[in-house]
């Protein structure tokens, strides 16, 4: 009997937790199928509804951790404790209480959290009861006190560490605790905990010959009367049976003992039955004897094959999970392999994507380097062979009296053309200071009719630009100049030199007819130029309204 009264404390925090859970985000028909499987653990209809249960609510705990919902898990595992404690398995229902303890406490604390913990908590110490180890038992209860959030949670553990004392024959701690409860009892709505702790309290007082006893044990029997559970009615029979037995009416003590008998034949509870039936035959009753003593036997058989049965089923679900471990964990390293492999081909991709770029990148310097010593075989050809020719000519001609003035005139032209032709194609020697080969540039293209000015040229450090993009900046303000030089009609031309955190700008600007902006090929040479060093050039420039070009690098 004492084992069927701690069912009924083990879950008199339940309403609470199911409260507590629908309430929360899981899917409609998951929750569903949950609370039909946690009711056929409070109320068992078949021998096959434990293993049902079990193995579903296992199923729900490992989905739920691998979805991480560490609530649902804990909430799982309650149940699978309680389902355990229920069939004697004691070690593996503390076992999984104190997994879902740990998965509660990597949780923040809330309104759900309190609430499992406290129900974990007082299954605890119904366990530690049942094993006689009280000490720790009323631990755990005073544990569970701390996060009491109603009435109806403290009295149902007042209820609890008053049967500790109920177990020890302390009858009179046990009412202590029962006062307390009923303290209480007036904010309660439940009907049926109100009637418990009369109950139990009325129970208390008889045993301790305390007229108060009858009347409490009574209005409890009309309060489960009125909600008609037959459970609970059962508890106030056999109660009521003990009270007048141990004051010697028989009469009504039979009378209350067969009320009891049969409230456990309409539930067909093999368990009720041998209770009811052993305390029958305490009154010399023969006629129960025989019923007793088969009840008896059909019981502990009953149990033995559901302890073998339930025991069998425990390990092939233990096997089963086993085994899905196993697959889990080789699947795991398959993907990670996988994963691994993928990583390395998209390093070895990476890779190849960033030396493509970089030999391409290496490729274009080389050529641009190539144009620039081609450039610079080409001038020293024409300066050496043209040049030379053309003066040889001229000398010539000075000689001869009847020498054409014109005629000298024209070469003497050709020969500033070649001249120029040399300059522009010419090695530029970057290496020596190249603020003072800018300044030479620059007037070198200055004349009467135009003026060239250079700003803040000297301001800019050249040391940290390498020789290519010193090379570049040459050549794309040679470009320029002449280009002023053959179309513009510019009077004056000012190139400003600024210098803005890690690039350098120079802007060119000059006063000519200005144009279209139809790239010629001169144009298109300095952006490609400027975009071999990383550089950028753009232009501005409208009909009689000058021309202007922007660079960076």
């Amino acid at each position: 009997m004492k084992h069927y009264v701690s069912f009924l404390f083990c879950y008199l925090i339940l309403p609470v937790f199911i409260l507590l859970y629908s309430q929360n985000s899981f899917a409609q028909k998951s929750r569903d199928s949950l609370q039909y499987y946690v009711k056929l653990v409070k109320h068992p209809q078949s021998a096959n509804d434990f293993t049902n249960a079990y193995q579903y609510l296992v199923k729900s705990k490992e989905k739920s951790l691998i979805e991480k919902d560490s609530l649902r898990a804990a909430y799982c595992l309650y149940h699978i404790a309680s389902l355990e404690y229920k069939t004697g398995f004691y070690i593996d229902s503390e076992v999984s209480l104190t997994e879902a303890l740990k998965l509660l406490d990597r949780m923040s604390y809330s309104n759900y959290s309190f609430a499992y913990r406290m129900g974990i908590y007082n299954l605890l110490g119904i366990l530690y009861r049942e094993q006689n180890n009280d000490a720790i038992a009323f631990d755990l209860f005073n544990r569970a006190f701390q996060l009491a959030q109603s009435a109806k949670d403290s009295v149902t553990l007042y209820n609890n560490k008053s049967n500790i004392y109920k177990d020890l024959n302390q009858y009179e701690s046990a009412k202590k605790e029962l006062l307390k409860a009923l303290t209480i009892v007036p904010r309660v709505s439940d009907t049926l905990a109100k009637a418990r702790v009369l109950d139990n309290l009325g129970f208390a007082y008889s045993k301790l010959n305390q007229e108060e006893a009858l009347p409490l044990m009574q209005d409890a029997l009309e309060l489960r009367q009125l909600v008609d559970d037959s459970e609970s009615l059962y508890i106030s029979y056999i109660h009521l049976s003990k009270h007048y037995k141990e004051r010697l009416n028989l009469v009504l003590a039979k009378e209350y003992a067969m009320k009891a008998y049969d409230i456990a034949t309409k539930l067909n509870s093999i368990s009720f039955k041998n209770d009811a039936l052993a305390n029958l035959i305490a009154f010399n009753s023969d006629e129960f004897v025989s019923a007793y003593k088969t009840i008896n036997d059909s019981l502990t058989l009953t149990n033995k094959r559901s302890d073998n049965r339930f025991a069998m089923m425990k390990y092939n679900t233990s096997e089963k999970e086993r085994l899905l471990k196993e697959s889990q964990l080789n699947n795991e390293i398959q993907l990670r392999q996988t994963q691994l492999y993928q990583a390395i081909g998209a390093v070895v991709i990476l890779l190849g994507i960033f030396l493509f770029f970089l030999f391409r990148m290496k490729h274009k310097k080389e050529k641009l380097q190539e144009v620039y010593r081609t450039e610079s075989r080409i001038s020293k050809k024409v300066h050496d062979e043209v040049a030379n020719d053309i003066y040889h000519v001229m000398t010539k001609l000075q000689s001869d009296i009847n020498n054409n003035e014109d005629v000298l005139d024209h070469l003497e032209n050709i020969y500033i053309k070649t001249r120029d032709i040399s300059k522009e194609s010419a090695t530029v020697h970057v290496d020596e200071n190249f603020n003072d080969l800018i300044k030479d540039l620059l007037m070198s293209y200055k004349t009467a009719e135009l003026n060239v000015i250079a700003k803040n040229a000297s301001k800019i450090d050249w040391n940290g630009v390498s020789d290519l993009s010193k090379t570049t900046i040459y050549r794309v303000l040679q470009e320029l100049l002449t280009n002023m030089r053959k179309h513009s009609e510019a009077t004056i031309v000012v190139v400003g030199f600024e210098k803005s955190k890690n690039r350098i700008e120079i802007n060119y600007k000059d006063n000519g007819v200005g144009c279209n902006l139809f790239k010629s090929n001169g144009l298109q040479n300095t952006e490609s130029r400027m975009a071999s060093i990383n550089g950028s050039i753009r232009f501005e420039s409208q009909i009689n309204n000058g021309f202007k070009a922007i660079m960076s690098i």
